[in-house]
C-alpha cells in the first residue's frame, strides 16, 4: 500500500511539473513585474500577461527567479507552493485527533478530495493564494499558541503581499490578541519600507503610490464585477440585480459562454451600491458576533468596557499568561474568517476558493461521530445541505462534469452562493454549540 501511494505521489509530482513547465499565467505576471522592478520600471503598468496587483516587496522577493529560464522559474515556484501545502496539511491534521482512526481517515480523504480541484487550479496558474492562505493560517496558529511575534510577522507579510489578510486584525481584536495586532501593524509598515533599502526610497515611494491606486476598492475595476469567474458579493449581487448594459464602461464587457435568464430585477446602480455596502457590513457583523463571547453580548455597556479593559490589561501586563488553544474552536474560526474574506473582498476568483477548505474541513468534522462537536437537529439538516454543496464544489471541474455544466454553474455564481450558505451553517454551528465552549 505504501509503495502504491509513493508511485501515486511521484506521478502527481510529474504531472504538476509538466503542467507548470508549459504555462501558468499568474506566475508569469509576478516574474515579469520582478524583472520590471530590477529595471527601475513601473511594475503596475505595461505587463503583457495581466495586471500586477501585489506589493513591491513581493516583486523584490521573486526577483532572484528572473535569473532562471522562465519555465524553470515556474517549476521552482510550484515546488515552493507544494512545500507550503504540505505544511498546511501538517497543521490541519492534528485538529482531527479526537476522531477515531477510521473516521480520521474519512475526514482526511474528504478534505483532500475537496481541496484537489482548488489546488490544481492554483498550481496551474502559479497563483499566490496558497502562500496567502498559509501565512494567514500559520500566523493565527502561532498567535493562538502564544508566539505573538512570529504570528504577527507572518500576518504582516501576508497583508503586504495581498491586502485581504487584513481581516485578521479584526480577529485579533475580538480574541483579545492585542499585542499581536499592534505588532502586525508595526511589521506591516516596516515591510513597506524594506524594499527602499535596495531599490531606493524615491522609487519605492512611487511604486507604493501606484500600488495604492491599483488596489483601490472604490475604483471602477472593483465596483460591480461583470465576471462569471468572480464569486465575491460585488459579483454575485449585480449578476442577479443589475443590468450592466445600463451603464457606460471603460472596461471591456465580460464574454460568457452561456446566456440563460438570470437577472431577477434591475436595481439602479446607486441603490445597489448601498445594498452591496450593507451586505458586506452584515457579513462582517456576523463574523464579529460569532467571535464575541456570549457573556460579553448580554452584558451592559459598562460591563462590556470593563471586560475589554481587563482583557487589554491581561494581554500586555501578564507575561506568564498561558494561552488556551482549542483545536475545534481554531478550525471553526479560520473557516469563518476565510469565508468572510471570500465574500467581502472584491475580485475573489475561482482560485481563491482554496480559502473554502478550512470551513469545509470543519463542516466535514461536524458530520463524523466522535468529533466532540454537538450538533442540533437543525444543524444536521444544514450539514446535509452543506455536504451536497461541497460535493458539487469537489467535482466542479471541466474534466469531470464537462465545460458546459461548469460554465452554467459559474454563470449562476454557484461558488459565491455556496459560500453564503456555508457561512450560515457555520453560524449555526458556532462555538456556543460545542461542548465546553462559549
Amino acid at each position: 500500500m505504501s509503495g502504491f501511494l509513493a508511485l501515486l505521489g511521484i506521478a502527481a509530482l510529474g504531472y504538476l511539473i509538466a503542467r507548470t513547465y508549459r504555462g501558468g499565467n499568474d506566475i508569469n505576471v509576478y516574474l515579469y513585474a520582478a524583472e520590471q522592478l530590477l529595471n527601475g520600471q513601473n511594475i503596475y503598468t505595461q505587463n503583457p500577461y495581466n495586471f500586477y496587483l501585489y506589493s513591491p516587496l513581493f516583486a523584490l522577493t521573486l526577483s532572484p527567479l528572473t535569473l532562471l529560464e522562465i519555465s524553470v522559474a515556474r517549476v521552482f515556484w510550484m515546488l515552493v507552493n507544494l512545500g507550503i501545502v504540505m505544511r498546511l496539511w501538517y497543521l490541519l491534521r492534528p485538529l482531527a485527533l479526537t476522531l477515531s482512526p477510521s473516521n480520521r481517515r474519512v475526514w482526511m480523504i474528504s478534505v483532500i478530495v475537496l481541496s484537489l480541484g482548488f489546488l490544481n487550479h492554483n498550481f496551474a496558474l502559479g497563483q499566490v493564494t496558497i502562500l496567502i492562505l498559509w501565512l494567514t493560517f500559520e500566523g493565527c496558529y502561532q498567535v493562538g499558541k502564544g508566539r505573538s511575534v512570529l504570528g504577527a510577522l507572518l500576518i504582516a507579510i501576508g497583508i503586504n503581499i495581498k491586502i485581504i489578510p487584513m481581516l485578521v486584525l479584526v480577529y485579533f481584536g475580538m480574541k483579545g490578541y492585542f499585542k499581536a495586532g499592534v505588532l502586525t501593524v508595526l511589521f506591516f509598515f516596516m515591510s513597506l519600507i524594506i524594499p527602499a533599502v535596495i531599490i531606493g526610497f524615491q522609487y519605492n515611494s512611487e511604486l507604493l503610490s501606484a500600488w495604492k491606486n491599483v488596489i483601490n476598492p472604490a475604483g471602477e475595476r472593483f465596483a460591480f464585477e461583470d465576471n462569471d469567474g468572480c464569486h465575491s458579493l460585488n459579483a454575485v449581487l449585480p449578476a442577479y440585480f443589475f443590468d450592466f448594459d445600463s451603464i457606460e464602461r471603460s472596461i471591456t464587457p465580460y464574454k460568457r459562454n452561456v446566456d440563460y435568464p438570470r437577472r431577477i430585477v434591475h436595481i439602479p446602480y446607486e441603490t445597489l451600491s448601498v445594498i452591496l455596502l450593507l451586505s458586506r457590513l452584515l457579513v462582517l457583523g456576523i463574523f464579529l458576533l460569532a467571535l464575541l463571547p456570549r457573556s460579553w453580548i448580554y452584558g451592559s455597556p459598562g460591563k462590556l468596557i470593563q471586560r475589554f479593559w481587563l482583557a487589554l490589561k491581561i494581554e500586555f501586563a501578564d507575561r506568564n499568561r498561558k494561552t488556551e488553544f482549542n483545536p475545534h474552536v481554531f478550525l471553526w474560526e479560520m473557516g469563518l474568517l476565510c469565508l468572510v474574506t471570500l465574500l467581502i473582498f472584491p475580485h475573489q476568483m475561482k482560485y481563491s476558493m482554496l480559502y473554502f477548505v478550512p470551513a469545509g474541513a470543519y463542516l466535514i468534522m461536524c458530520m463524523l461521530p466522535g468529533s466532540q462537536i454537538r450538533v442540533t437537529s437543525l444543524g444536521k439538516l444544514l450539514l446535509i445541505l452543506a455536504g451536497l454543496l461541497m460535493i458539487v464544489l469537489a467535482i466542479m471541474g471541466r474534466e469531470i462534469i464537462g465545460t458546459h455544466l461548469v460554465d452554467v454553474l459559474d454563470y449562476y455564481h454557484f461558488m459565491g452562493i455556496a459560500n453564503l450558505v456555508c457561512l450560515g451553517v457555520m453560524w449555526v454551528l458556532r462555538p456556543r454549540m460545542r461542548v465546553g465552549g462559549e
